[in-house]
């Protein structure tokens, strides 16, 4: 009875391998993908020195994300002026992003549907600044241009549908406010 068996047994061994192997070939990661709001034409005033403050109320539900398909960052603003330039939530990292080069900081309450305030304030070859809800988060020196980055293996695809620009307002200043012109604006628009 042993001797019967034991063929059968070999066979469904390499059937199940089989299997295994061929399903974690097929089995691919979604595709990553950014999604941006529609700013209006809004831009930075100066490439030298500013202050841009948006007011946000992102909803997770807005987004339209097909079951291929994960979602990397939510791009709040996105300069034509200073190319690279961009006011970014990595939702994979959970991180607020800005600055060139990048300043972050952990930012898990930006997506909970509440109306929050992302500020930033930048002066050439000196200081950039990144406030959530009136407080400073990160900071660093702004050189106006991208660092060199490495590839990373996958390919982030732009989503060409970008959200209305019910959920966001961008105001744009041609000098740097201070932390206390920052909160207060943030106070007045509670």
């Amino acid at each position: 009875m042993k001797n019967k068996l034991y063929p059968w047994v070999l066979v469904s061994i390499i059937i199940l391998l089989a299997i295994a192997i061929t399903h974690k070939q097929t089995a691919q990661e979604p595709e990553k993908i950014d999604v941006g709001f529609n700013q209006q034409g809004k831009d930075i005033a100066s490439t030298d020195e500013g202050t841009l403050i948006i007011f946000t109320k992102i909803d997770i539900t807005e987004f339209l994300i097909e079951p291929t398909q994960r979602l990397a960052n939510i791009v709040l603003f996105n300069s034509n002026v200073l190319p690279g330039f961009k006011i970014n939530y990595n939702f994979i990292e959970s991180e607020l992003e800005a600055g060139l080069p990048i300043v972050s900081s952990k930012a898990p309450q930006l997506i909970d549907g509440n109306m929050h305030q992302i500020g930033y304030t930048y002066k050439k070859n000196d200081k950039q600044e990144l406030f959530l809800d009136g407080i400073k988060v990160a900071s660093g020196v702004f050189t106006g241009e991208q660092k060199p980055t490495m590839l990373t293996g996958f390919a982030v695809k732009e989503s060409n549908e970008l959200i209305s620009a019910e959920g966001i307002e961008v105001l744009s200043f041609e000098k740097a406010l201070t932390e206390g012109e920052i909160k207060e604006i943030f106070n007045n628009k509670k």
